[in-house]
């Protein structure tokens, strides 16, 4: 038992105290203060007077503290103290319940009564009729868009049952720093009844990934959590999907990548993995999943075919797994950006119009075109790449207008394309500067640098370091690629590749000459170091910038000149990597979380239409609100995305002088939603995160089937406001019988005897 009284309402405890306080100084502030007269008749009062005074005093000091105690204790009595006890009331007393329900995804777990969810509510129907009549029930939902919303407490037991009708599963997760936050707002209010707060819930590891605070729990009485959850659970689900390097190409055979995870169980689960583009079946895998946490990826080859001649379009596809008792996250759903051909421009030395192969006339980026293409028929590679591969004075704005990327390499100078190229970077391009061939150090840092306004992200001392076979006739030196310096770029690491087998791979080229970075202190934080020559504090060999919304890099040797060995070494895929990569960044990700609200720019061409929302499985679309979202922004904001699943938003342009809108849209755009891989994991939380919790508050578990408790706020001690009310009536009463036992004295000496 807590021996610290706990208040109802301690404002009017304050209050009395305040009033006590207060008596005492208007005791002292009035005492009487006689004035001193000496006269000599009066001197034999002095006797008579002086036998009483001591008897005065002790009974003024006894008004005094009568009177003190009874201000005191009114204001304790009005406090409703109480302690946490653990005897019952002979009768039940109103309390105000606080129920949270937990409707995150692991509550759709389908055990052999139910879902967790219904046994939950099941759980809440109990013990609100069980609750002592004039309760109050404040009932909360631990996720969903109104998890957030603070409501009044409700009075009517029927308007509670209705309420938790209406709490349905969420795809997301629940966390328990925000239940409580909700669970204080909820207390808050004041209906001058003891809390309960009970929390209905599967005890899920993920709901406690952060551990409460004292913080979080400040103000709050007892804990008790009701575990919903069968002993041993068995998930299977859909952890990830996606396309190897970000995107697809259109008729080139992409590699589709699920990732599925299985949590539970005790014995090994043979499931079916199926890939569905457009609804429509692309294949289907055979997965073996052991007991326990075990996990497996599964890759599906397919080329998609698109209308599109140019742009990017997002195709839908979804993964499918054999169902189980948890059959929400089974499936999972992602759109894929397919562009109909690879948006880069190459320009080197030769461009498309002068390379010839068998005459030994090679572009610069010839080794890192043949990458690029290498999956492709032959009657398609002139149609991807052909057309872009020019000379730098063939360059022109329209030639980049939809590029993504463009790559300069082996041109001696920049020449008067630095500002074009500058403003295709700004505008969220991709620039990749490669050495190689006539490149000329000094006249690119004269005019591409410019102190930091051109286009290269780092500055050139002017030098190079080392020469290529061809250029020396001793000795040759040639530096490694350290490895170390690569660990934080992902663009250079392979998939299911370990550390050793990378290491020995970027061990395989040699760099003969290289061009020399300035990596002054003056210019070191202007520019980021990628990867390095020989150790991770040797030369920079790529080196980036942001610049505006892209970003530009320069690659300090060649790419198929004989600066270095890496187009004839394994190691050269780093090349098609960073190509890819540089790419992806370009490209806007149209997969997201379940989430309250997620908010969608328009286009100009859409502000005066109307914006339509299609959800997924559901066959009425609904109206969206634009707005600004600051004042540069301009869009609508699609609330409570909480389903799985492919949501659509149209633009439909209204018809002059009416209100209808025409069917075809005049821009539309498309979303795909799932919910947190992390709270497929059913792990049921351990011991420790409890007991961490019961620092802070008294805490209390029990299990499905078991009844919750209300003793702990239907205790003796919430009756003492009764006994601080007869405390008080007795000190009025004593003092009513000292005044009136001083009033019969004062007339005895007042009246002689004869009178009587």
């Amino acid at each position: 038992m807590n021996w610290l009284p706990m208040f109802g309402a301690w404002q009017f405890a304050a209050a009395g105290l305040a009033g006590a306080v207060g008596t005492v100084l208007l005791h002292l502030l009035n005492r009487r203060r006689h004035q001193v007269l000496h006269w000599g008749a009066m001197a034999f009062l002095q006797q008579a007077v002086k036998k009483n005074r001591r008897v005065i005093q002790v009974r003024d000091a006894i008004l005094l503290t009568l009177r003190t105690l009874a201000v005191l204790m009114f204001g304790l009595a009005l406090a409703r103290p109480h302690f946490a006890g653990s005897d019952t009331l002979a009768g039940p007393q109103p309390i105000h319940a606080i129920i949270v329900i937990d409707n995150s995804l692991s509550m759709a777990y389908r055990a052999l009564d139910g879902s967790l969810l219904n046994q939950a509510k099941q759980s809440a129907r109990e013990l609100i009729e069980r609750l002592p009549e004039g309760s109050s029930i404040s009932l909360l939902a631990a996720c969903g868009a109104d998890s957030d919303a603070a409501r009044d407490p409700m009075l009517d037991m029927q308007d509670a049952l209705a309420a938790i009708e209406q709490i349905e599963i969420v795809d997301s997760t629940a966390n328990i720093g925000a239940i409580f936050d909700r669970v204080r707002k909820a207390a808050a209010f004041e209906t001058n009844q003891p809390l309960r707060i009970i929390l209905l819930t599967d005890q899920q590891a993920a709901t406690w990934a952060s551990v409460p605070s004292a913080e979080d729990v400040r103000g709050l009485p007892q804990l008790q959590f009701v575990d919903v959850a069968p002993r041993q659970r068995d998930n299977t689900w859909v952890a990830e999907i996606g396309v190897q390097d970000g995107f697809a190409e259109a008729r080139t055979a992409s590699t589709i990548l699920v990732h599925v995870e299985r949590n539970g169980g005790n014995s090994v689960r043979h499931a079916e993995v199926s890939l569905l583009v457009h609804e429509q079946l692309v294949g289907t895998r055979t997965v073996l999943l052991q007991a326990g946490h075990s996990s497996q990826t599964v890759t599906f080859e397919h080329a998609f075919n698109t209308n599109a001649t140019s742009g990017l379009v997002y195709v839908p596809i979804k993964a499918v797994i054999t169902p189980d008792r948890l059959t929400i996250d089974d499936v999972r759903y992602a759109l894929l950006p397919v562009v109909p051909r690879l948006p880069i421009v190459f320009v080197d030395q030769c461009g498309a119009s002068e390379e010839d192969v068998r005459r030994g006339r090679i572009g610069e980026t010839r080794t890192l075109r043949r990458l690029l293409d290498s999956d492709r028929d032959d009657d398609l590679r002139e149609v991807v790449l052909g057309q872009r591969h020019v000379k730098l004075d063939e360059l022109e704005t329209e030639a980049i207008d939809d590029a993504r990327l463009v790559v300069v390499a082996g041109v001696e100078r920049p020449e008067n394309k630095v500002v074009m190229l500058r403003r295709f970077v700004e505008e969220g391009g991709q620039l990749l500067i490669a050495a190689g061939g006539a490149f000329s150090a000094r006249q690119w840092n004269d005019q591409a640098w410019l102190d930091g306004n051109g286009i290269l992200p780092a500055p050139l001392t002017g030098r190079t370091l080392g020469a290529t076979p061809d250029e020396t006739q001793g000795e040759l030196s040639p530096r490694l690629l350290s490895f170390e310096s690569l660990q934080q770029s992902s663009w250079l690491r392979l998939p299911d590749v370990s550390d050793e087998t990378l290491r020995d791979l970027y061990a395989e080229p040699l760099f003969f000459k290289t061009v020399e970075v300035n990596a002054s202190q003056d210019f070191a934080s202007s520019y980021r170091t990628v990867a390095r020559l020989e150790s991770p504090g040797g030369p920079p060999l790529f080196v980036e910038r942001n610049i505006g919304k892209g970003r530009a890099m320069f690659f300090a040797s060649g790419i198929s000149s004989p600066w270095n060995t890496l187009p004839i070494s394994n190691a050269v895929a780093l090349l098609d990597r960073l190509a890819r990569e540089m790419i992806c960044s370009t490209i806007a990700d149209h997969n997201t979380t379940t989430q309250n609200g997620i908010q969608i720019e328009l286009p100009i061409v859409a502000r005066n239409a109307k914006v339509m929302l299609q959800r997924p499985d559901l066959g009425v679309a609904e109206p969206l609100t634009p707005d600004y979202f600051d004042r540069e922004r301009f869009g609508v904001t699609i609330p409570a995305v909480y389903r799985r699943g492919i949501y659509g938003v149209a633009a439909l342009p209204v018809e002059e002088g009416s209100l209808r809108a025409t069917a075809d849209p005049t821009w539309n755009t498309e979303i795909a939603v799932n919910g947190d891989a992390t709270e497929s994991d059913l792990t049921t939380v351990d011991d420790a995160s409890v007991a961490a919790l019961s620092q802070y508050v008294a805490v209390s578990v029990a299990h499905s089937g078991e009844e919750v408790s209300l003793v702990d706020t239907q205790t003796v001690a919430h009756g003492l406001w009764w006994w601080f009310t007869l405390v008080v009536l007795a000190l009025l009463l004593a003092e009513t019988l000292i005044l009136a036992t001083a009033h019969r004295q004062r007339r005895t000496l007042r009246e002689p005897e004869w009178v009587t």
